[in-house]
């Protein structure tokens, strides 16, 4: 059967194609056809090539990019400490500890260290032991509490600032850590601030230090330019000769040193300045007769700044001079003059008062020091006390006390932020030794101020007891009564007077 069909399409294959001739040009247009569709093929696919190519390419570089992000992410157990902070565990969101935008010169980067405590960048100075640090912590840091002062960074940010040998710390807190500066070794302070301002301004914050920082560099250069004046006082240009300072010039620096004074301590009922509302401000009133850095020393335990500006602190005035006393007006050398007189004051006790004039680079006359000198009384002669006088150094210490220690509501002095601050306010009548073993358990120190501790009030003296008033010997006293005290106790409450420094009586003891 299968025979039969093969043969029948054999003879029907050779009917059809009877008389078929396959001619040069039939074989010219089959070769035509099939080149155009061989065409149609490579246009199709050419495109495709790069298209491929590329997506390749990519296929390798991400196998690649993973495979180094694998690695880099395996813990390196021969590498240091990170160099860069540690990402915030979950669900907890840590601040940035910049790095400082001033670098003073000599100093380099050493490195950062990082633990769940402390974030903190380190510098060293070449080639010495000098170095300074700024970390982040969430614990306060404790220095010796004799050598801090309050400085105001910012508007709204207030800092501390720790002197000691070699060593100078600022700490300020802000978004609930600890931010601390720290240099150990021979950092100028001015370039100091200037690496706390950098770090502050990087966090956002508008900085006040500049003023701070203007004012050291003024101070610095008026110091070395004095120094040298000193040390080469006849190294000097015929243009720049010194002008001799008279007496009768000396006076009217000091008559105008009284009217600025008297001037600038205008206040209303609440003791707030009526003038100024900063304590550079009223630093600068006295700027044509006195330096900055004596105007601040005599004037900065006397005043507060507050948000509505600038209060006086309840105390005694300074000693200032008499103009119809005698006094002695001496050349140190050609850029430096004295007047001194022994000056006569109840309140202030005797002894010499001194003024220090001093020729400055901008071509004028200053006082650089006002100051009642610890010097001996004329002939060692020690000034009897009366029985008046001290019971008048104790009504002086009553008001004092009165007008200090007090608060508002909430058991807050308003106008001192330290203990020290508040000691100074008798200094004219106590000892700081006694004030402070009067006062310092009542009264605790808290990050925003001064704060009475609730408790019964200092014994005072009861003017309309008998008392028995007993001279010691030259240079102490004593005033003593008995009382019956249901408060405090019945017994013999006395008061020591003791003449200090060859100048002062001062109490060196009060109560039982």
């Amino acid at each position: 059967m299968e025979k039969d069909l093969k043969r029948i399409k054999s003879q029907m294959l050779n009917d059809e194609l009877a008389g078929f001739e396959f001619t040069e040009k039939m074989r010219r247009q089959v070769l035509n056809e099939i080149d155009k569709r061989h065409e149609k093929k490579r246009q199709i696919f050419k495109p495709m090539i790069p298209i491929t190519v590329t997506a390749a390419f990519l296929v390798i570089s991400s196998a690649g990019i993973y495979h180094i992000t694998n690695i880099q992410n395996q813990p390196n157990q021969q590498s240091e400490e990170p160099s860069v902070l540690p990402p915030a565990e979950k669900g907890e969101e840590k601040p940035v500890l910049v790095f400082p935008g001033y670098i003073p010169e000599g100093y380099e980067f050493m490195h950062t260290k990082t633990n769940d405590e402390v974030n903190e960048h380190v510098y060293v100075k070449k080639d010495t032991e000098d170095s300074f640090s700024y970390r982040m912590q969430n614990k306060v840091q404790t220095y010796l509490e004799d050598t801090k002062e309050d400085i105001q960074l910012s508007q709204n940010l207030q800092g501390t600032i720790f002197h000691g040998q070699d060593l100078t710390a600022l700490i300020w807190e802000h978004d609930g850590y600890f931010h601390i500066l720290e240099q150990k070794g021979s950092m100028e302070e001015i370039e100091f601030l200037k690496i706390a301002d950098s770090i502050i301004v990087k966090h956002g914050i508008e900085s006040n230090l500049d003023e701070e920082i203007a004012k050291l560099k003024k101070e610095t250069e008026e110091t070395e330019k004095q120094n040298e004046a000193d040390t080469n006082p006849d190294n000097k240009e015929p243009i720049n000769e010194v002008p001799a300072l008279t007496e009768a010039e000396a006076l009217d620096f000091l008559k105008r040193f009284e009217e600025i004074y008297d001037s600038a301590y205008e206040t209303d009922d609440s003791l707030k300045s009526a003038k100024f509302n900063t304590k550079n401000e009223f630093y600068e009133a006295f700027s044509e007769v006195m330096t900055a850095k004596e105007t601040e020393r005599k004037f900065v335990y006397r005043m507060t700044e507050k948000q509505d500006g600038l209060y006086f602190i309840p105390m005694d005035g300074i000693l200032t001079w008499s103009f119809e006393l005698p006094y002695d007006f001496e050349k140190v050398n050609e850029r430096k003059y004295i007047i001194t007189q022994q000056s006569v004051s109840d309140l202030h006790g005797h002894g010499p008062l001194s003024v220090t004039f001093e020729y400055m680079d901008d071509s004028t006359w200053m006082i650089t020091d006002y100051r009642k000198t610890e010097e001996e009384h004329p002939g060692d002669e020690v000034p009897a006390l009366t029985e008046e006088q001290a019971l008048d150094i104790i009504k002086q210490f009553e008001k004092i006390k009165d007008n200090n220690y007090r608060a508002s509501e909430n058991l807050k002095i308003d106008w001192f932020k330290t203990k020290d601050q508040f000691y100074r306010a008798f200094a004219s009548v106590m000892t700081k030794e006694e004030a402070e073993r009067n006062f310092s358990y009542r009264i605790t120190e808290k990050e925003d101020g001064l704060y009475i501790n609730p408790m019964d009030g200092l014994q005072s003296w009861a003017f309309q007891v008998p008392h028995a008033y007993t001279k010691i010997n030259e240079k102490k006293y004593t005033l003593s009564q008995y009382r019956e005290d249901d408060l405090h106790g019945d017994g013999t409450f006395s008061v020591t007077f003791e003449y200090m420094y060859g100048t002062t009586w001062m109490i060196t003891h009060y109560g039982k």
